[in-house]
């Protein structure tokens, strides 16, 4: 990937990264955010860009470098350095935090909801409605990460 060595002055710099802005935040339904993120970038810059931001996710979770390298099919020198600007960051590992702790929350309020309508190992239960709805649960707990 290559970028122009021409600098851009600093008012049309933020004029564009305001028109990115615009593009990203209004709006926009799963499709649409696809089909904008297709034409803009490359296969090789979407790949890029999806695995920072995994990689940023997984260090939130304490996951070591040597793994998240394995996860990501990633070097351990591009988790390393990642890490180390994760622990610079000032918003990006917050908002990842804040997200876990919001998914945990509603992980939890989901899990007692479910317990108490009809736990599959509960006596005199349906245990394959209870044990359908289990799986769902889990199979929503997986699609989010």
């Amino acid at each position: 990937m290559q970028i122009s060595k021409k600098p851009l002055s600093d008012r049309i710099f933020s004029k564009m990264y305001l028109l990115l802005f615009n593009l990203f935040t209004k709006k926009r339904n799963q499709k649409e955010f696809i089909n904008i993120f297709n034409e803009l970038f490359s296969i090789k810059e979407q790949i890029m860009i999806i695995k920072r931001i995994a990689l940023m996710y997984l260090l939130t979770k304490n996951i070591t470098v040597l793994e998240v390298s394995r996860i990501l099919k990633v070097s351990p020198c591009t988790v390393s350095k990642f890490s180390i600007l994760a622990k610079k960051s000032d918003y990006l590992i917050n908002f990842f935090k804040r997200a876990d702790r919001r998914e945990k929350i509603l992980n939890l309020l989901e899990d007692i909801y479910l317990i108490l309508i009809s736990p599959p190992t509960k006596y005199g239960t349906d245990w394959e409605t209870g044990w359908k709805v289990e799986l769902e649960r889990q199979r929503r707990r997986y699609e989010k990460i």
